[in-house]
């Protein structure tokens, strides 16, 4: 039984047969409404067993999750990838394993304080050495692709894709979930990053069963 981390698919998985190639069948439904999921024949998935977070605050257990399961294993899969791509050899230090056990450990009180001051630890501890004027910025944001625009400009490239769809056959996506995918995106409805799931799906399926992804 193949097992697979992150992504859409989570282990342990059932397959379908894309091409000559079995394929993961069962869909992260964490990350996918529901109406879009398809139920392929065959799988012998179960739920993933999401890590146990003992009692504690709200942010502690919410910062156990992104730590242990969600946000992180995404952000480091993608740091590793890009950075290997480029032959850049990037580090993490404030994931030393000390520094993020201390970190968890900490009262919420020394992570957020009022409605806009947060990493209140970090920001103490860097007072002397980093200018007071980054410390006091609270107009930092993540990284934000123009994704939107992006999706918007190749919608012509998507409605091809979803004519005829290999995860829809495969009944990984349910009949018909790539045009309303597509058209929930267009109206507003979703957000982009739900639309991007299921495009990179389709094309992934594509190129793995040697197809040009975008034909």
């Amino acid at each position: 039984m193949m097992r697979a981390e992150h992504g859409p698919f989570r282990a342990p998985l059932g397959y379908a047969v894309i091409g000559s190639r079995r394929m993961p069948a069962r869909l992260n439904r964490r990350r996918m409404p529901s109406q879009w999921i398809g139920r392929a024949e065959g799988s012998s998935g179960q739920a993933i067993e999401e890590p146990r977070c003992e009692p504690g605050t709200l942010l502690a257990k919410k910062l156990w999750l992104d730590v242990a399961s969600d946000n992180l294993p995404d952000l480091l899969r993608y740091e590793d990838r890009k950075s290997m791509a480029f032959g850049i050899e990037a580090r993490v230090p404030f994931l030393d394993h000390r520094l993020v056990e201390a970190s968890l450990l900490l009262p919420d009180r020394l992570k957020i304080t009022g409605r806009d001051q947060r990493k209140v630890v970090l920001r103490e501890a860097m007072r002397g050495i980093v200018p007071n004027e980054v410390l006091s910025r609270r107009d930092k944001v993540n990284f934000q692709p123009p994704e939107k625009k992006w999706l918007t400009e190749a919608a012509p490239v998507w409605h091809r894709l979803a004519s005829h769809s290999l995860a829809e056959s495969a009944d990984l996506l349910a009949p018909g979930a790539i045009l309303e995918t597509i058209q929930a995106f267009a109206a507003g409805r979703i957000a982009s990053t739900t639309l991007w799931r299921v495009l990179n799906l389709e094309m992934w399926l594509r190129g793995s069963a040697g197809r040009e992804p975008l034909a």
